[in-house]
């Protein structure tokens, strides 16, 4: 633009982008192609998202278990009081054995009825099912993408970071926008990270293949990164959000030249006959297809498991406090019961 300015040149070799700014020192004579510059992430996993272990089975599926267990445990009870069970159980106990089945583990009492040994061989085989289907479920939701982020505003709430690629308009153009959502999105994700969020191509691609990471880059750019790194399941899910709306690209010539109009018939006719879609789909690699969604070995990390840890703290905590209370109430009785020998003795005497 400055040897335009300057009148050292008449045309120029390459597209450059139709800008307001620039109209006043250069015309365009016919656009070329339009550049995308997308945000491209990994949709991160389902159990990274949401509790995988509460979706295995619908909402109906779950009452069905509830009231199988009551009912179970109800007939059990039932069972032990009209057959003259020697085993001492208790109401709790029946619900124990119900989960016991359910977890597939053994029970801690011997029930010795007919009756009630039908019940217990019917309940865990009822459960096996239960079981298999739960964790059939539980193997496809941890390879399963979820559809947690589709749009810029989703995208910033995310925990995803984001990063850019290193070009001259991602530092104007988003320094110019006007748009709330992307305003907000550049000051909560890019701007504390300074210049550490601007980078070469390859390095954010692999960022997004590897971890929890978006990034901005050209499309082809990012489609031939992807072709060569990523592997068919890595592909899958890939999405692409496009932040702001790049101009058209356009061949510039100097103010009043006399060819102008040449040039731009027969960039016009280029492309009405083909020839620039023709080069395009020649050059320019094209988005990469999912042709294998079937991913291989899933490596299972905290985050995938932090609901049974959670439960097992819950449960832990929950056992202390019941254990304070036992020792507190234990310590009261024998202090009342002793109180009470004392005055039965004082009375005596």
């Amino acid at each position: 633009m400055g040897q335009f300015q300057r009148r050292e040149i008449d045309i120029g070799e390459n597209a450059l982008f139709m800008r307001v700014d620039r109209v006043q020192n250069v015309d365009f004579v016919g656009e070329t192609r339009r550049i995308r510059a997308c945000i491209m992430f990994r949709q991160p996993p389902l159990s990274a998202v949401t509790n995988i272990f509460a979706l295995t089975f619908e909402s109906h599926v779950w009452m069905s278990i509830l009231i199988f267990m009551f009912i179970t445990s109800g007939i059990i009870l039932v069972i032990y009081f009209y057959t003259g069970e020697k085993v001492q159980m208790h109401i709790f106990d029946c619900v124990m054995f119900v989960l016991c089945a359910l977890c597939q583990q053994g029970f801690y009492v011997n029930i010795l009825s007919k009756s009630g040994r039908v019940l217990v061989f019917t309940t865990f085989l009822s459960s096996v099912f239960l079981f298999t289907s739960f964790s059939a479920n539980i193997v496809a939701l941890l390879q399963t993408p979820s559809e947690a982020i589709n749009s810029l505003a989703s995208l910033t709430d995310s925990q995803l970071d984001i990063g850019l690629s290193d070009t001259v308009y991602n530092r104007i153009y988003f320094n110019e926008t006007t748009d709330p959502v992307l305003i907000e999105l550049y000051q909560r994700k890019l701007l504390p990270q300074g210049n550490k969020a601007y980078m070469l191509p390859f390095i954010g691609m692999e960022r997004v293949r590897t971890q929890l990471y978006a990034f901005q880059v050209e499309e082809q750019a990012g489609y031939q990164i992807i072709s060569d790194t990523f592997n068919e399941p890595e592909k899958c899910g890939l999405m692409e959000l496009e932040p702001f709306q790049l101009p058209m690209a356009s061949i510039p010539v100097i103010k009043g030249f006399s060819y102008r109009e040449l040039f731009r018939q027969r960039l016009r006719w280029q492309r009405e006959v083909g020839l620039m879609s023709r080069e395009a789909n020649r050059w320019f690699p094209q988005k990469p297809k999912c042709e294998n969604k079937v991913a291989g070995f899933v490596s299972i990390g905290l985050s995938e498991s932090r609901y049974p840890f959670q439960m097992f703290l819950a449960g832990a905590a929950v056992s202390i406090i019941l254990l304070l209370l036992e020792k507190m109430w234990s310590k009261l009785y024998t202090t009342c019961a002793s109180k009470r020998s004392k005055q039965n003795i004082i009375s005596s005497k």
